[in-house]
């Protein structure tokens, strides 16, 4: 194998790893966006069932915590 044929081979392995990168990065933002709208829904759904006035991230945690503890 010549030296040519060896850099077009890493070129081409630098530019699949640089797509792989592309992809994992938006599926990562794509689920932090949908735990942030998961977060607002939660924090809707919890003021609008109690009566009296609490900390709705307080709430979150708890029931993310006994989520986990399961």
């Amino acid at each position: 194998m010549n030296l040519e044929v060896v850099e077009k081979r890493l070129l081409g392995m630098d530019n699949e790893i640089h797509m792989l990168l592309q992809y994992i990065y938006k599926q990562k933002k794509r689920d932090v966006q949908a735990e942030i709208k998961e977060y607002e829904n939660l924090k809707k759904t919890i003021s609008k069932h109690l009566k009296e006035p609490i900390d709705p991230t307080a709430e979150i945690r708890i029931m993310r915590e006994k989520k986990y503890l399961i």
